[in-house]
């Protein structure tokens, strides 16, 4: 499915564009029905909160599931990526956020870019963050909160924390530490509140099957979830294969960074239905 002109001239101006309805909810309560399966198994692809139960993320489910594959070759998903960059792309990244219940906690402000750079080796931000609303995502259960136009600030003002696990992570692997709520390579406040002071605040609201597309620089972050409404969002993070990491030192695992290079082809447009 094709973005409108001014659906991309949007995208350009602001960093990140709003879909509302993009999927239907048929569509959604399958990938949610999938999903369980999926967490069903015992893997070493899932991050937990602090608190040891509850889960934060489930990494590269199309690594492990054909339906989640297909799902990352969406024409819904592909085609926008495709005309935002300029490029056929390929899969850098998928992965699930669950913010759970009363559980989910916070996404520290930051760029999607700058892990990309600095821990994957991508060159430029030829790229794209694409994400699917599981649910209903209101005021109340922890909505991802943007800066428009931040986007046109490059790489800014990094946080560069330390290697260091909360007690909760310390017998996980270290790429851990890049999956939770002690973030590295987070925006610092002073430069968030100069940024919102300059270009304003807006949250990205919608019923289930919305999708959110963002700008790799666009600067976002999103609150604790203490309402009883879970927020679970596919995100998926697409890169130009013109744009191909270089060789990094102690590369990510493959289920966070993607390495297979091929052009996505996308798949019929009622694959899912099928499925």
């Amino acid at each position: 499915m094709q973005l409108s002109t001014e659906q991309l001239k949007t995208y350009a101006e602001k960093g990140f564009l709003l879909l509302p309805n993009w999927f239907s909810q048929l569509e959604v309560e399958i990938i949610k029905s999938e999903l369980v399966a999926l967490l069903a198994r015992d893997t070493s692809n899932k991050v937990i909160e602090k608190d040891g139960n509850t889960v934060r993320s489930l990494l590269g489910p199309h690594l492990d599931s054909e339906f989640f594959r297909l799902l990352s070759e969406h024409p819904r998903l592909v085609e926008p990526a495709m005309q935002a960059i300029g490029s056929e792309v390929y899969v850098h990244a998928f992965r699930i956020h669950f913010k759970a219940a009363f559980d989910g906690d916070v996404w520290a402000w930051h760029q999607d870019y700058a892990y990309w750079d600095k821990v994957d080796g991508m060159p430029t931000a030829r790229a794209i963050t694409i994400i699917v609303f599981l649910n209903e995502v209101n005021e109340f259960n922890g909505p991802l909160f943007l800066i428009p136009r931040s986007h046109q600030e490059n790489v800014i003002n990094l946080i560069m924390k330390e290697e260091q696990q909360h007690p909760a992570y310390q017998d996980s692997p270290t790429w851990v530490s890049l999956m939770t709520t002690t973030e590295k390579y987070s925006t610092d406040k002073n430069t968030v509140a100069k940024l919102a002071q300059r270009y304003g605040l807006e949250s990205a609201k919608g019923p289930a099957g919305t999708v959110l597309c963002i700008h790799p620089q666009c600067v976002h972050g999103s609150a604790p979830n203490i309402s009883p409404f879970d927020r679970n969002i596919a995100v998926f993070g697409y890169n130009s294969v013109e744009n191909i990491p270089v060789p990094v030192e102690n590369p990510r695992p493959e289920f966070i960074t993607g390495r297979n290079y091929t052009p996505i082809k996308p798949v019929s447009e009622g694959i899912l239905l099928r499925s």
